[in-house]
């Protein structure tokens, strides 16, 4: 050991410290040197104590440190464990959902290095249950999808959202839902007859945009170059463009024109992006930080998840970046199925189905008001039924299934690999949403109806 007094420097004192008959050493420059069985070297001078350490303790020490990283990560996913909710009356339904639900995702995406899904499970406005299973980048290791944090691309359980903001609109009187469309949007002459009420329960008589544009750059799937893909301007004069279908007002016919021609009227009425409004009457004052219209597909969102499809001609022994290809898109059209959003985001919308803190009731017997054809039937959305009937961007069922006849309102949504279900029952309040990623190997409806149908399976009816 080397050491400086009164700046000058003395020759390295060596002390052997292996046996421990050795307990104290004078010397001229130290007052007294001690030593420990551990081999811990200690001297003391007027100054105070110094240290130096032995290999022995610094093994003792990173031992220690190890102990308390793994406690510390054992806490971590205790507290995780108990966050996802699947403790006392959950924890049977929990073990049923890993064995059906994520043997059956795992089945199809190859484990967990695959895409997968969030599934959340809503009850008297607190996240009862949240679980993640899949990757959120299926070729980056250790990106898994989380179920408090992941971002997804909702597709058309988006169109709830656009509906809002029109029923916002009428709440003020500042429009009418039987107002003719082309009296906000003067392009629509042609279709002079049809209101914003055909608009929003696809009863517009309207092609679907998608369909005008199946054929050439701009594919219904994918539209990766962006100077080739869709713009609102481009749309909206190929719509202007096209011959009505049918009457409106005398079939629903579901189709993604109608929401946007919609939010070209909040747009064109407020003055600001469908966006822009979304954010200040709805997102924000509900707290939903992590929610808004994507209407820059550029523009990096913190925890966003990738979309995926199965790669045609792949085998299940293949690797999941074999077994799948991304599945983005560049079109930065939103109104009918852009908005991006969280499991936690989408619980604060749910409740405030029940609490009504933004847009009152009004708003909200607005968005569930069984829509009406001419005649003065009402609508039914033909996926489920003479018990269902379509609202505004949401289809209301008083018969959910067979095995569980309960009232349910809800609204899928798909759009290339993105997969999304939201599923409420108000007489429970309890809802599950389904958030994927893996295209049509994740199909969030049929998922969320499977995972409603096992819950009240095992936890009951209220």
């Amino acid at each position: 050991y080397q050491r400086r007094v009164r700046n000058r420097k003395i020759e390295p004192l060596m002390i052997d410290t292996s046996s421990d008959s050795l307990d104290e050493l004078v010397c001229d420059d130290f007052e007294q040197v001690r030593t420990s069985r551990f081999g811990l070297l200690r001297w003391r001078d007027r100054g105070g104590y110094k240290r130096s350490w032995t290999t022995r303790e610094v093994a003792a020490f990173v031992c220690v440190f190890l102990v308390l990283i793994l406690a510390t990560g054992l806490l971590v996913v205790r507290l995780r464990a108990d966050n996802d909710g699947c403790s006392g009356e959950l924890s049977e339904f929990c073990r049923r959902l890993r064995s059906q639900v994520g043997a059956k995702l795992d089945e199809r995406l190859g484990g967990p290095v695959g895409p997968g899904c969030a599934v959340g499970v809503f009850r008297h406005g607190k996240m009862a249950l949240a679980h993640g299973y899949g990757r959120a980048y299926v070729e980056l290791d250790n990106q898994f999808i989380d179920p408090h944090k992941s971002v997804f691309r909702i597709a058309s359980t988006s169109k709830q959202f656009t509906a809002a903001c029109v029923a916002l609109l009428v709440a003020r009187g500042t429009v009418a839902l039987d107002d003719p469309v082309s009296k906000y949007v003067p392009e629509l002459r042609p279709f002079a007859n049809v209101t914003l009420d055909h608009l929003l329960h696809h009863t517009s008589g309207i092609a679907d945009y998608f369909d005008v544009f199946a054929a050439g750059d701009a594919s219904r799937e994918n539209c990766f170059d962006r100077n080739a893909c869709l713009s609102a301007p481009i749309v909206l004069a190929s719509i202007a463009a096209t011959k009505a279908l049918r009457p409106p007002g005398v079939e629903f016919s579901y189709d993604n024109s109608g929401y946007f021609i919609a939010a070209l009227v909040v747009e064109r009425v407020t003055g600001h992006s469908l966006r822009q409004f979304a954010q200040r009457e709805l997102f924000g004052p509900l707290g939903m930080h992590h929610t808004h219209f994507a209407d820059d597909v550029r523009e990096l969102v913190p925890n966003f998840v990738r979309a995926y499809m199965p790669r045609h001609g792949s085998s299940p022994s293949d690797s999941a970046t074999r077994r799948f290809r991304l599945a983005p898109t560049s079109l930065d059209l939103v109104d009918d199925g852009g908005v991006v959003t969280t499991l936690g985001d989408l619980l604060l919308w749910d409740e405030n189905f029940y609490t009504h803190k933004v847009g009152g009731s009004v708003l909200i017997e607005s968005l569930l008001a069984p829509g009406l054809f001419r005649n003065g039937t009402h609508i039914v959305d033909p996926e489920f039924g003479h018990a269902s009937t379509y609202a505004l961007g949401l289809t209301v069922t008083d018969r959910f299934s067979e095995r569980h006849p309960l009232r349910a309102v809800l609204h899928a949504g798909t759009f290339v690999g993105w997969r999304a279900q939201l599923v409420r029952f108000p007489e429970q309040h309890t809802s599950f949403a389904v958030l994927c990623n893996g295209g049509r190997h994740t199909p969030a409806d049929q998922f969320a109806n499977e995972i409603a149908e096992l819950y009240f399976d095992v936890v009951g009816v209220d």
